[in-house]
């Protein structure tokens, strides 16, 4: 992801395999995966990471968990709201759900993919927030994402959840930032629904549910 749109160091081994890595998808920049889940015991493995990276990590991934949760829940209780529909136009509800269902799979702490601490070399000397390396199945974490902010738009757990649609949904990036996301929602929904940033300010903007009044079904 670009300095302007939504989204740690590495270890030598983590260096030379990030090199290797044949299929890398920069954050918000083309990442395509399936939704097989990371190996067991990976949240453990944050390579190259200092005491203060791993503390902001942590709180990133137990937002975006709880968070991705949470939208879930949303599209299963108001499937048609207008928050839905702001972010993914007419998509049918479900193909959104399972997306974020998968997601949610892979932020388990059984699940989750090893996420590296890179440096600005290792990152490819570009603004951005991190990359996916579709082949080995990891997050790297770059300086920028340690500068983000704990929320809003382009939050560090918006970068979470960004990064594990690639790897656990399939997403891409076929529109970069908040404004693009919204008219790919409105001009094609089919794309908005495989669009990582449109999953990013979904769960970043979910609104609170309102409490069922008494009696309502």
């Amino acid at each position: 992801m670009t300095a302007t749109m939504p989204f740690r160091r590495l270890a030598g081994f983590a260096v030379l395999a990030l090199l290797l890595g044949a299929c890398e998808a920069v954050a918000q920049g083309g990442a395509q995966a399936g939704p097989q889940g990371g190996p067991k015991g990976a949240a453990t493995a944050h390579a190259g990471c200092d005491a203060k990276q791993m503390i902001l990590i942590q709180h990133a991934v137990a937002v975006a968990e709880r968070r991705t949760a949470e939208a879930v829940a949303f599209i299963d209780a108001e499937p048609h709201h207008a928050h839905v529909r702001e972010w993914f136009g007419t998509t049918p509800p479900p193909k959104i759900r399972v997306r974020l269902a998968r997601t949610l799979e892979l932020l388990r702490p059984e699940r989750r993919p090893p996420l590296i601490c890179g440096t600005a070399e290792t990152c490819g000397n570009r603004p951005v927030f991190a990359v996916a390396n579709l082949t080995r199945r990891t997050v790297t974490l770059c300086p920028m994402f340690f500068q983000a902010r704990n929320e809003g738009a382009d939050s560090r757990p918006g970068v979470i959840v960004h990064e594990m649609t690639h790897l656990a949904a399939g997403t891409g990036d076929m529109a970069y930032g908040r404004s693009a996301a919204l008219a790919l929602a409105r001009k094609e929904p089919d794309r908005a629904a495989l669009n990582a940033d449109n999953y990013e300010y979904f769960v970043e903007f979910l609104p609170e549910r309102r409490p069922a009044r008494p009696g309502a079904r």
